[in-house]
């Protein structure tokens, strides 16, 4: 896992969640072609919104500075992913992120 963060290889799943409107936000993931989900959730402090994303480690730096930029005060957690369903692209098939960033196919 270490050796994966220094190398910036693999996928990791960002979770954002800010009281403040996302769009200018959402408006920069549509460009910079990151998928997200948005969810409309209910916090200790009332209603909040909920961004998910997955993404390739590489893109990590670029996405966190952008949220800086438009949320700075937004709460968010990272974690790795072991296993990424990518079923909208040409081989759907799910993959495996190995020790060495090896995507391998399962059967």
């Amino acid at each position: 896992m270490y050796i994966e963060e220094k190398l910036a290889i693999g996928r990791v799943v960002l979770r954002l969640i800010t009281k403040e409107p996302v769009h200018e936000l959402l408006t920069f993931l549509s460009d910079n072609n990151y998928r997200y989900s948005i969810l409309d959730a209910e916090g200790k402090t009332g209603k909040v919104n909920v961004v998910f994303l997955v993404l390739k480690r590489e893109n990590l730096k670029h996405l966190t500075e952008a949220i800086n930029r438009y949320h700075p005060s937004a709460f968010y957690t990272i974690e790795g992913v072991k296993m990424v369903n990518e079923a909208n692209t040409i081989d759907d098939s799910p993959r495996q992120i190995g020790f060495w960033g090896l995507q391998l196919k399962r059967k």
